[in-house]
């Protein structure tokens, strides 16, 4: 355990840079070490990749599409910082305070969800627990001095993710020439696609949720239209999801931002499903 740790604080971290290079490539079905090149994320995300050609009568989409191979190494990762979240999901003050200063920083976790790009698999885990640890924290303390810089870093983070949210919903309605698939150890492979959207949900979401929340982070003019897009791009995924847990989730963000007076104004002039509703009745 205590090597895996070591993939998260100082040169360790450019470590685990590299080998998220090596793990995030995207492989041809028939040779697995060729990278299929000219491939960027938002094209991933769009379905513009190199069509495979399909062998035999029966569609087997893990042997005729490109796939991303999600390693045990990684799987071992990923648990260790599910670990972390759980730890700090109980508002333990000590679990917390360990894993903010010295287990996994947020100036760490967001080198790591830089290098992630479109690895959902860990992106995923590593939002997770930065909105679980700093975000949905009791801590008082975590934006101010000495860590002042954290709040650099949550609206940095936040820059990401509604980017990844922008290429995501583009995603959702486009139909696939062909699918990247992400192959696990032990189940089923799931499209890239289906790994983004569960990202979204799982992630994204609630990230903005928390950290909106927070009246340490503080919405500051040239950070505006962060929560303006991001508002908007909820509003786009209400509408567009048919998961009926998903939809409600993105009701009840938005139901927050229609009834907060400071929050209510990046939803003017969007077409929302709460207009007409009176705020005291959300």
């Amino acid at each position: 355990m205590s090597n895996i740790f070591y993939l998260f604080v100082g040169e360790g971290v450019k470590d685990m840079v590299k080998i998220l290079a090596e793990q995030k490539k995207i492989k041809t079905p028939n040779e697995e070490q060729d990278l299929i090149e000219g491939v960027g994320v938002s094209d991933l995300l769009k379905g513009k990749t190199k069509p495979m050609p399909t062998k035999g009568a029966a569609y087997d989409p893990t042997k005729t599409n490109p796939s991303i191979v999600v390693t045990n190494s990684t799987i071992n990762v990923n648990s260790l910082i599910e670990l972390l979240s759980l730890c700090c999901e109980g508002k333990s003050d000590k679990a917390e305070e360990k894993c903010q200063k010295e287990l996994l920083t947020l100036e760490n976790s967001l080198s790591i969800v830089k290098a992630c790009e479109y690895f959902w698999p860990l992106k995923r885990t590593l939002v997770n627990y930065v909105w679980q640890c700093f975000l949905d924290t009791n801590s008082k303390t975590i934006f101010i001095e000495p860590f002042h810089k954290n709040i650099d870093f949550i609206w940095e983070m936040a820059e990401l993710l509604l980017e990844d949210m922008k290429n995501i919903l583009v995603s959702i309605p486009q139909k696939m020439e062909t699918e990247v698939y992400v192959k696990y150890p032990y189940k089923a492979p799931v499209s890239l696609r289906s790994e983004s959207v569960k990202f979204l949900i799982d992630s994204i979401l609630p990230f903005f949720k928390y950290m909106i929340k927070r009246k340490d982070v503080y919405i500051e003019e040239e950070k505006e239209h962060i929560i303006a897009e991001f508002s908007a791009c909820t509003v786009d995924f209400y509408y567009l999801t048919q998961d009926a847990e998903a939809k409600k989730i993105a009701y009840n963000i938005l139901g927050y931002i229609y009834t907060r007076h400071n929050l209510s104004k990046y939803l003017d002039n969007l077409k929302h499903p709460l207009i007409g509703l009176h705020p005291g009745n959300v």
